[in-house]
């Protein structure tokens, strides 16, 4: 069945201040009664059938009217929740770690704390890692954190729901940048860096008696996981 978007405008001011052209609606006349005594007319029956050709025309045109606005709301209004993230934050004493501090923050009571650093004691901490913008649907906890010999990356290790299962992904500290680079099916391993790249411990199965055991891997960044390198299992 196809579904028609309903967009509902909360004030009168933005009504008018936009110039919406809707799609026209045809009106036809269905008179229904109802014990006798009760007639109700009904001029948008035909919406009804969604089998009809004419019908699924009109709500693809109301959904693109609809889709229009959405998109510019939504752009508004991320605007205002990355601004308002800063609006309180609370932290913890910053640890050195390589050339930088850092320290995990708590700001608008979100219940869970993200990862700040700041190349001096007297300088702004800085928002590095946000668990609130890795998933919008599970809820997010970082673990762990490793910064790599040479102070250019970050290996940050978090889990989703509460789950003894962790995933790792890397952040350069020289731009901010979160890299493509995904590890999953790992349980709080350590990580260990070398060159460009770091060592750390992976969950895996036995496919003859599915018994599960820890192999240990090197990742070299900017590489898919499926290309780390084993070192031992």
């Amino acid at each position: 069945m196809k579904k028609l978007i309903v967009l509902l405008f909360l004030t009168s001011n933005f009504v008018y201040s936009q110039n919406l052209d809707y799609p026209a609606t045809k009106m036809t006349s269905h008179i229904d009664t109802f014990y006798i005594n009760y007639i109700f007319e009904d001029q948008f029956r035909r919406l009804e059938n969604l089998d009809s050709l004419d019908v699924n025309i009109w709500i693809e045109d109301q959904n693109k009217l609809t889709r229009k606005h959405l998109n510019r709301a939504s752009v508004k209004y991320a605007t205002y929740n990355t601004i308002d993230k800063f609006a309180y934050t609370e932290y913890e004493n910053p640890i050195k770690k390589g050339n930088f501090y850092f320290t995990y923050g708590y700001y608008n009571s979100t219940g869970v704390p993200a990862l700040f650093y700041q190349t001096k004691l007297n300088y702004d901490l800085k928002l590095l890692v946000d668990p609130n913008f890795i998933s919008t649907k599970d809820r997010i906890m970082l673990r762990a954190y490793s910064v790599s010999g040479n102070s250019e990356y970050l290996a940050y290790q978090y889990c989703r729901n509460g789950s003894d299962r962790t995933e790792i992904k890397i952040i350069s500290l020289k731009t901010e940048e979160h890299l493509d680079d995904q590890l999953k099916n790992l349980r709080l391993t350590d990580v260990e860096w070398k060159d460009n790249g770091f060592f750390y411990e992976k969950l895996e199965k036995n496919t003859i008696n599915n018994f599960i055991f820890r192999a240990i891997y090197y990742h070299k960044v900017g590489t898919k996981q499926d290309e780390d390198e084993l070192i031992f299992k």
